[in-house]
């Protein structure tokens, strides 16, 4: 596991460093925005795909809560600030330069902070055959 989680961080900080050098304008509006930056399949181990994405959060936007079902996410945040709470096990907050990991399953969400925004990375490894994301009613 250890190795699989120092792999997904390799891979999204060398994502973020293109994304970084690419440098595309904030959307104006009051929506978050991602963007798929990679999906791929993966052979021959429990995980099948692999995608990649960019947030781009304006400042204040909240996630809902939500899953990814039997997935592992790896998120490096580019720009600002995220607050990531994820049940049972409070909250904590991410800066530009850090990452956090969601382990499957994990019933999560995160929000911007309310001046600065906030742009990641996100990278996901989970089977072909489930949802990338799946709300959560509360």
């Amino acid at each position: 596991m250890k190795r699989f989680v120092v792999v997904a961080l390799a891979f999204a900080a060398g994502v973020a460093a293109h994304a970084v050098a690419a440098r595309e304008p904030a959307p104006s509006s009051a929506q978050v925005v991602a963007r798929t930056i990679l999906e791929t399949d993966i052979k021959g181990g429990v995980f099948e795909q692999a995608v990649a994405q960019v947030y781009e959060f304006p400042p204040g936007a909240v996630l809902p809560w939500h899953i990814h079902a039997d997935a592992h996410e790896i998120a490096y945040i580019l720009e600002g600030v995220l607050t990531l709470e994820v049940e049972g096990q409070g909250v904590r907050i991410f800066k530009a330069g850090e990452a956090s990991h969601v382990p499957p399953n994990a019933i999560h969400r995160g929000s911007a902070d309310e001046k600065l925004g906030t742009k990641l990375v996100a990278v996901r490894f989970k089977p072909k055959d489930k949802p990338l994301v799946t709300l959560v009613p509360r």
